[in-house]
């Protein structure tokens, strides 16, 4: 147990967290080890974050392509953000602001065609008579 409160002093994690259960209740020893060991690999493996993204301790609402920029609650979340310049596109990718106009949020089983920018059925394959 010592390691444990070792490894959370070089993490920096809250010494209240590590109080540890009387051996005499296994079931509450365990559910502490196991939410002391979470806190860990928090620290240690924070989220991968995909291209024009990074990680952050404290994450709003996403800007989204093609919508207005919409109130979010100030409730902190350890989550991915797009960098400056860049908005979640309608697959949940960032991109470029400027690459928003040419994306649409289409319902399933519809396509994006750019010009005119809109949302049409997906068209039937055609097939070469045989």
């Amino acid at each position: 147990m010592f390691e444990i409160l070792v490894v959370c002093f070089m993490l920096s994690i809250p010494v209240s967290t590590v109080e540890i259960a009387s051996p005499a209740d296994p079931a509450a020893l365990l559910s502490q080890i196991m939410t002391i060991l979470k806190q860990i690999m928090e620290k240690l493996i924070p989220l991968t974050c995909g291209t024009n993204a990074h990680y952050t301790t404290c994450g709003g609402c996403d800007q989204v392509c093609n919508q207005e920029p919409m109130m979010c609650a100030t409730v902190c979340q350890k989550k991915c953000v797009c960098n400056d310049g860049f908005v979640r596109s309608s697959t949940g990718q960032c991109i470029s602001q400027d690459d928003c106009a040419n994306q649409c949020n289409c319902p399933a089983g519809k396509i994006c065609v750019p010009s005119p920018k809109q949302c049409i059925t997906t068209p039937c394959p055609q097939y070469d008579c045989i």
